[in-house]
């Protein structure tokens, strides 16, 4: 039995412009955007940079951003879920020029002022995920304030005038 009426018909009904395959075809945007600020920042989302407090260089790659020794988020409380202990994530990158200026990093993490750890990384990698429990007497309604701080980071120099620390893709509150 030949498929060519059936094919003919599929082509009438859904439409059959040879151009409509190669035209980019634009997503549309969701009715509203997420309520502000974000449990989940991505250093790279054009929403998110008032929740950037302090210690982050412009967007870089379209994905990052270089931080400073110190840098600080401000997120939003995840819901509360029962039998689960919420986390503080950083997912960040340490670049050969850092490990071969300093040795070295140590990245601590404090959430409204209380630490919650450190991470040493002594050597260039991509993509390290920093987490650590956060209490849960820390959780509340309102928005909190997570700060990191890097033991030393690379001082300004005649190549690049800015003071630099680890390479921010990403910081959650979950």
């Amino acid at each position: 039995m030949s498929r060519l009426p059936l094919l003919l018909a599929a082509l009438l009904l859904f439409g059959c412009s040879s151009s409509a395959s190669l035209e980019p075809v634009e997503a549309t945007p969701s009715a509203e955007p997420p309520a502000l600020p974000l449990s989940v920042v991505h250093v790279a989302d054009p929403r998110i940079v008032d929740q950037l407090v302090d210690g982050f260089h412009q967007l870089e790659g379209g994905a990052w951003r270089w931080t400073e020794q110190r840098f600080a988020v401000r997120l939003e409380p995840p819901p509360p879920e029962p039998f689960h202990s919420p986390t503080l994530k950083l997912v960040f990158s340490v670049p050969e020029i850092t490990i071969a200026a300093l040795g070295s990093v140590t990245v601590t993490a404090t959430l409204e002022g209380v630490e919650l750890g450190s991470k040493t990384i002594s050597e260039p990698r991509e993509n390290i995920v920093f987490a650590s429990n956060v209490p849960p007497r820390l959780i509340g309604t309102k928005p909190l304030l997570a700060e990191f701080s890097l033991d030393k980071a690379v001082p300004p120099r005649e190549q690049d005038m800015r003071e630099l620390g680890i390479i921010a893709i990403s910081v959650a509150l979950r």
